[in-house]
């Protein structure tokens, strides 16, 4: 008997950082997946940021091995270095990971995530302690995956900062520093909301913000704009971030946090 293969799962990785589909994750399976895929007489393929888990069949499609009701467990390993520094992480207890399943009300999508500790015996037991991963995925096989696929996607959101630009003037001219202001003007190119600053100067600074003297003191003025609102982190943009001087645009596309940055904090001098 020739045995053919479908697709039993794919799974897919959706990140607002990068606006769409991801290669974000190595999908690591616990070592416990092996018995599992034998009996289910599946094998894994990883592609493009996709997992795959194909299944044997007959000519006439019927599956070889006993899927329905086995369940497989992988790590989500990022394979950026800043992968944390992009990512929002889901609302969870502190020392806890996600764990993303299909729900048992819903098989064919995923639940919310839920938190494990990283000592629960879970993440024990899988073998997967050491990988370290991020986060963890366990699907179960029902009837209709087994009889004709299903694809899942894991949604990813960006981490959110407060942009603050600390626009520097040396000699501290009191006419430019009051006529500074930032214009959003990409708002419509990028189809998002525009982003609004506040005005704060360097008097009225708080404790989460750089001190004066962190921005040289002395014949400079400081002066800070700050979003009113969380902004998330795009691979691109956003764009179109304008300093303005009097009439003059001094700066065509502020400087962004994109994936490598801790903070969001920038310091522009001007002369």
């Amino acid at each position: 008997m020739n045995a053919h293969f479908r697709l039993l799962w794919q799974i897919s990785v959706h990140h607002a950082f990068r606006g769409g589909a991801a290669d974000e994750f190595e999908f690591v399976p616990a070592p416990s997946a092996k018995d599992s895929l034998a009996a289910m007489q599946a094998v894994l393929r990883q592609r493009g940021g996709r997992l795959q888990v194909i299944i044997a069949t007959d000519e006439l499609g019927a599956p070889l091995g006993d899927s329905p009701g086995r369940s497989l467990l992988f790590g989500l390993v990022p394979r950026q270095a800043a992968f944390a520094l992009y990512t929002r992480a889901p609302a969870l207890a502190a020392g806890q990971i996600p764990l993303y399943a299909n729900s048992p009300d819903a098989p064919d999508s995923l639940a919310a995530p839920r938190g494990i500790p990283r000592g629960d015996p879970l993440l024990a037991s899988s073998g997967l302690a050491d990988a370290t991963p991020w986060g963890l995925l366990q699907l179960t096989a029902s009837n209709d995956h087994v009889s004709r696929g299903q694809a899942f996607q894991l949604n990813l959101e960006a981490r959110e900062d407060t942009l603050r630009y600390y626009v520097v003037l040396t000699p501290a001219d009191a006419d430019d520093a009051a006529s500074l202001r930032i214009e959003d003007t990409g708002a419509a190119g990028d189809g998002r909301a525009p982003i609004a600053f506040r005005r704060i100067e360097s008097d009225a600074f708080g404790p989460t913000h750089l001190s004066p003297a962190q921005l040289g003191g002395g014949a400079r003025r400081t002066v800070l704009f700050e979003t009113l609102a969380p902004v998330p982190r795009r691979a691109r943009g956003p764009r179109g971030l304008e300093l303005h001087r009097h009439d003059e645009v001094l700066i065509g596309h502020l400087p962004q946090a994109g994936a490598d940055r801790p903070d969001a904090q920038f310091v522009v001098h001007l002369k």
